[in-house]
Protein backbone atom coordinates (compact mmCIF):
# COMPACT_ATOMS: atom_id res chain seq x y z
CA UNK A 1 0.00 0.00 0.00
CA UNK A 2 2.42 2.70 1.22
CA UNK A 3 5.18 1.39 -1.05
CA UNK A 4 2.86 1.44 -4.06
CA UNK A 5 1.84 5.03 -3.39
CA UNK A 6 5.49 6.10 -3.27
CA UNK A 7 6.83 4.08 -6.19
CA UNK A 8 3.72 3.78 -8.31
CA UNK A 9 0.91 1.25 -8.59
CA UNK A 10 1.60 0.63 -12.29
CA UNK A 11 4.98 -0.98 -11.61
CA UNK A 12 5.39 -4.74 -11.22
CA UNK A 13 6.66 -6.34 -7.99
CA UNK A 14 10.01 -7.01 -9.66
CA UNK A 15 10.34 -3.38 -10.69
CA UNK A 16 9.45 -2.22 -7.20
CA UNK A 17 12.09 -4.52 -5.75
CA UNK A 18 14.69 -3.18 -8.17
CA UNK A 19 13.79 0.41 -7.26
CA UNK A 20 13.97 -0.42 -3.56
CA UNK A 21 17.34 -2.09 -4.09
CA UNK A 22 18.68 1.00 -5.87
CA UNK A 23 17.55 3.19 -2.97
CA UNK A 24 19.10 0.81 -0.44
CA UNK A 25 22.41 0.84 -2.31
CA UNK A 26 22.38 4.62 -2.48
CA UNK A 27 21.66 4.87 1.25
CA UNK A 28 24.46 2.42 2.11
CA UNK A 29 26.90 4.39 -0.04
CA UNK A 30 25.97 7.62 1.73
CA UNK A 31 26.47 5.94 5.09
CA UNK A 32 29.90 4.69 3.99
CA UNK A 33 30.91 8.22 2.96
CA UNK A 34 29.70 9.70 6.27
CA UNK A 35 31.44 6.95 8.22
CA UNK A 36 34.72 7.53 6.37
CA UNK A 37 34.57 11.29 6.99
CA UNK A 38 33.92 10.81 10.70
CA UNK A 39 36.88 8.44 11.04
CA UNK A 40 39.50 10.82 9.58
CA UNK A 41 39.48 13.52 12.30
CA UNK A 42 39.31 10.86 14.99
CA UNK A 43 42.53 9.27 13.75
CA UNK A 44 44.14 12.70 13.47
CA UNK A 45 43.89 13.45 17.22
CA UNK A 46 45.49 10.25 18.49
CA UNK A 47 48.35 10.07 20.93
CA UNK A 48 51.57 9.06 19.19
CA UNK A 49 52.46 6.45 21.84
CA UNK A 50 49.56 4.07 21.23
CA UNK A 51 48.66 5.16 17.72
CA UNK A 52 49.64 1.91 16.00
CA UNK A 53 47.66 -0.44 18.24
CA UNK A 54 44.62 1.81 18.54
CA UNK A 55 44.59 2.52 14.82
CA UNK A 56 44.50 -1.17 13.92
CA UNK A 57 41.72 -1.91 16.42
CA UNK A 58 39.60 1.04 15.32
CA UNK A 59 40.05 0.25 11.63
CA UNK A 60 38.87 -3.35 12.18
CA UNK A 61 35.90 -2.13 14.21
CA UNK A 62 35.11 0.56 11.64
CA UNK A 63 35.21 -1.90 8.75
CA UNK A 64 32.91 -4.26 10.64
CA UNK A 65 30.40 -1.49 11.37
CA UNK A 66 30.56 -0.25 7.79
CA UNK A 67 29.86 -3.75 6.40
CA UNK A 68 27.06 -4.53 8.83
CA UNK A 69 24.59 -2.38 6.93
CA UNK A 70 25.47 -4.11 3.66
CA UNK A 71 24.97 -7.49 5.35
CA UNK A 72 21.49 -6.45 6.45
CA UNK A 73 20.69 -5.52 2.85
CA UNK A 74 21.95 -8.91 1.64
CA UNK A 75 19.84 -10.76 4.23
CA UNK A 76 16.79 -8.74 3.21
CA UNK A 77 17.38 -9.57 -0.47
CA UNK A 78 17.83 -13.31 0.06
CA UNK A 79 14.25 -14.17 -0.98
CA UNK A 80 13.68 -11.34 -3.48
CA UNK A 81 14.93 -12.21 -7.01
CA UNK A 82 14.74 -8.69 -8.45
CA UNK A 83 16.50 -7.30 -5.39
CA UNK A 84 19.30 -9.83 -5.84
CA UNK A 85 19.78 -8.87 -9.50
CA UNK A 86 19.93 -5.17 -8.63
CA UNK A 87 22.57 -5.84 -5.97
CA UNK A 88 24.66 -7.97 -8.31
CA UNK A 89 24.64 -5.22 -10.92
CA UNK A 90 26.12 -2.87 -8.28
CA UNK A 91 28.37 -5.41 -6.59
CA UNK A 92 31.47 -3.52 -7.70
CA UNK A 93 30.82 -0.70 -5.22
CA UNK A 94 32.75 -0.55 -1.98
CA UNK A 95 31.32 -2.55 0.92
CA UNK A 96 29.23 -5.03 -1.09
CA UNK A 97 30.78 -8.49 -1.35
CA UNK A 98 29.14 -10.38 -4.19
CA UNK A 99 30.28 -13.72 -2.74
CA UNK A 100 28.12 -13.22 0.34
CA UNK A 101 25.18 -12.41 -1.85
CA UNK A 102 25.66 -15.45 -4.09
CA UNK A 103 25.88 -17.76 -1.06
CA UNK A 104 22.47 -16.54 0.12
CA UNK A 105 20.76 -17.57 -3.10
CA UNK A 106 18.68 -20.71 -2.67
CA UNK A 107 19.47 -23.48 -5.20
CA UNK A 108 15.80 -23.83 -6.18
CA UNK A 109 15.18 -20.08 -6.57
CA UNK A 110 14.33 -18.77 -10.02
CA UNK A 111 15.91 -15.37 -10.66
CA UNK A 112 15.07 -13.66 -13.94
CA UNK A 113 18.06 -11.87 -15.42
CA UNK A 114 20.59 -13.59 -13.15
CA UNK A 115 22.83 -14.59 -16.05
CA UNK A 116 23.02 -11.02 -17.38
CA UNK A 117 23.72 -9.69 -13.88
CA UNK A 118 26.59 -12.14 -13.36
CA UNK A 119 27.99 -11.36 -16.82
CA UNK A 120 27.92 -7.64 -15.97
CA UNK A 121 29.59 -8.40 -12.64
CA UNK A 122 32.42 -10.32 -14.33
CA UNK A 123 32.77 -7.62 -16.99
CA UNK A 124 33.08 -4.89 -14.34
CA UNK A 125 35.65 -6.97 -12.47
CA UNK A 126 37.65 -7.45 -15.67
CA UNK A 127 37.65 -3.70 -16.28
CA UNK A 128 38.85 -3.03 -12.73
CA UNK A 129 41.58 -5.64 -13.09
CA UNK A 130 42.78 -4.17 -16.39
CA UNK A 131 42.76 -0.70 -14.87
CA UNK A 132 44.90 -1.85 -11.94
CA UNK A 133 47.35 -3.59 -14.27
CA UNK A 134 47.61 -0.51 -16.49
CA UNK A 135 48.26 1.72 -13.47
CA UNK A 136 50.89 -0.71 -12.22
CA UNK A 137 52.68 -0.67 -15.60
CA UNK A 138 52.61 3.13 -15.70
CA UNK A 139 53.98 3.40 -12.15
CA UNK A 140 56.70 0.85 -12.88
CA UNK A 141 57.73 2.76 -16.01
CA UNK A 142 57.84 6.07 -14.13
CA UNK A 143 59.86 4.54 -11.31
CA UNK A 144 62.33 3.09 -13.80
CA UNK A 145 62.76 6.46 -15.53
CA UNK A 146 63.27 8.25 -12.21
CA UNK A 147 65.75 5.60 -11.09
CA UNK A 148 67.78 6.03 -14.29
CA UNK A 149 67.71 9.80 -13.78
CA UNK A 150 69.07 9.42 -10.25
CA UNK A 151 71.83 7.08 -11.45
CA UNK A 152 72.74 9.51 -14.22
CA UNK A 153 72.92 12.42 -11.79
CA UNK A 154 75.11 10.44 -9.39
CA UNK A 155 77.49 9.46 -12.19
CA UNK A 156 78.05 13.06 -13.25
CA UNK A 157 81.46 14.52 -12.52
CA UNK A 158 81.97 17.11 -9.80
CA UNK A 159 83.93 20.22 -10.72
CA UNK A 160 86.82 20.95 -8.35
CA UNK A 161 87.47 24.67 -8.18
CA UNK A 162 89.78 25.98 -5.46
CA UNK A 163 88.53 29.57 -5.82
CA UNK A 164 84.97 28.48 -5.14
CA UNK A 165 85.96 26.15 -2.32
CA UNK A 166 87.40 29.02 -0.29
CA UNK A 167 83.81 29.92 0.63
CA UNK A 168 82.53 26.33 0.82
CA UNK A 169 82.20 24.89 4.29
CA UNK A 170 82.61 21.37 5.59
CA UNK A 171 79.24 19.79 6.29
CA UNK A 172 80.52 18.46 9.64
CA UNK A 173 82.58 21.25 11.21
CA UNK A 174 81.12 24.07 9.04
CA UNK A 175 84.64 25.49 8.55
CA UNK A 176 85.88 26.46 5.04
CA UNK A 177 87.41 23.68 2.98
CA UNK A 178 90.25 25.93 1.70
CA UNK A 179 91.67 29.23 2.82
CA UNK A 180 92.42 32.15 0.55
CA UNK A 181 95.83 30.64 -0.34
CA UNK A 182 94.25 27.46 -1.68
CA UNK A 183 95.41 25.35 1.27
CA UNK A 184 93.28 23.23 3.53
CA UNK A 185 91.83 25.37 6.30
CA UNK A 186 92.21 22.62 8.89
CA UNK A 187 95.79 21.91 7.83
CA UNK A 188 96.85 25.53 8.44
CA UNK A 189 95.04 25.82 11.76
CA UNK A 190 95.43 22.43 13.41
CA UNK A 191 98.79 21.20 12.18
CA UNK A 192 100.53 23.90 14.18
CA UNK A 193 99.94 21.70 17.22
CA UNK A 194 101.27 18.54 15.59
CA UNK A 195 103.81 19.48 12.91
CA UNK A 196 105.85 16.31 13.46
CA UNK A 197 103.02 13.90 12.53
CA UNK A 198 103.19 13.06 8.83
CA UNK A 199 100.11 10.82 8.87
CA UNK A 200 98.12 13.53 10.64
CA UNK A 201 99.16 16.03 7.99
CA UNK A 202 98.06 13.75 5.17
CA UNK A 203 94.73 13.15 6.89
CA UNK A 204 94.12 16.87 7.43
CA UNK A 205 94.84 17.66 3.79
CA UNK A 206 92.35 15.08 2.45
CA UNK A 207 88.74 15.77 1.55
CA UNK A 208 85.72 13.64 0.78
CA UNK A 209 83.33 14.69 -1.99
CA UNK A 210 80.02 12.84 -2.11
CA UNK A 211 77.60 12.46 -4.99
CA UNK A 212 75.23 14.82 -3.24
CA UNK A 213 77.93 17.55 -3.72
CA UNK A 214 78.57 17.81 0.03
CA UNK A 215 82.24 18.12 1.01
CA UNK A 216 83.92 17.11 4.26
CA UNK A 217 87.42 17.27 5.69
CA UNK A 218 89.10 13.89 5.88
CA UNK A 219 89.53 14.05 9.64
CA UNK A 220 85.90 15.10 10.15
CA UNK A 221 84.71 11.70 8.94
CA UNK A 222 84.64 8.60 11.09
CA UNK A 223 86.91 5.74 10.17
CA UNK A 224 85.50 3.86 7.20
CA UNK A 225 82.49 6.17 6.80
CA UNK A 226 81.24 6.11 3.20
CA UNK A 227 77.97 8.06 3.46
CA UNK A 228 77.47 11.78 3.64
CA UNK A 229 76.99 12.73 7.31
CA UNK A 230 74.56 15.52 6.46
CA UNK A 231 72.31 13.39 4.25
CA UNK A 232 72.49 10.44 6.63
CA UNK A 233 71.18 12.59 9.49
CA UNK A 234 68.37 13.79 7.25
CA UNK A 235 67.65 10.14 6.29
CA UNK A 236 67.97 11.00 2.61
CA UNK A 237 70.37 8.13 1.97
Amino acid sequence: GGEDSLIGESTTPEQRQAIAAAKSIEYCREEDVIHAKNRRPFHGHRNMNNSNCSKDCDEDEGDENAGELWQQVILFAADKPAFICALLQNAGCEGLDSRLLLRKISPDMTIPGLRDAIVKLMHDYKIQLELQQSCSRILSSDMHKLFLRVIKMQMKGIRVNSSAWSSTGCTVCLQPILNNNGQSWRSTNQLKCDVNSQSNEENHRSWAIFNCNHICHGDCLSNGETKCPSCSKSRII
